[in-house]
């Protein structure tokens, strides 16, 4: 997938690639796997998990890499017993 975008950021096209991790979901819970309880744990995950395949720096620039590539680690918490409409991306 990686680098699929990362040749569409070299034709020109902007991309924005989210790793999103979804907070205090029990429900996604596999084994012995615990839910993320917070973004810190998602955001070294995604870090520890990319390590071997780029520097750390790309994630969450300021300003766009290469030709409009913006690589982000976000986190969303979504209650079973509120509206969609009002959850957060972090």
């Amino acid at each position: 997938m990686e680098k699929k975008v990362w040749k569409l950021s070299e034709l020109g096209f902007p991309v924005i690639l989210v790793y999103l991790g979804f907070l205090n979901a029990v429900e996604m819970q596999k084994g012995k796997q615990k839910a993320f309880e917070s973004h810190k744990e998602w955001d070294l995950l995604v870090r520890e998990h990319s390590r071997i395949l780029f520097p750390q720096q790309v994630w969450n620039p300021e300003r766009l890499l290469g030709r409009g590539l913006v690589p982000l680690i976000r986190t969303v918490q979504i209650p079973f017993d509120r509206s969609i409409e009002e959850f957060v991306v972090t």
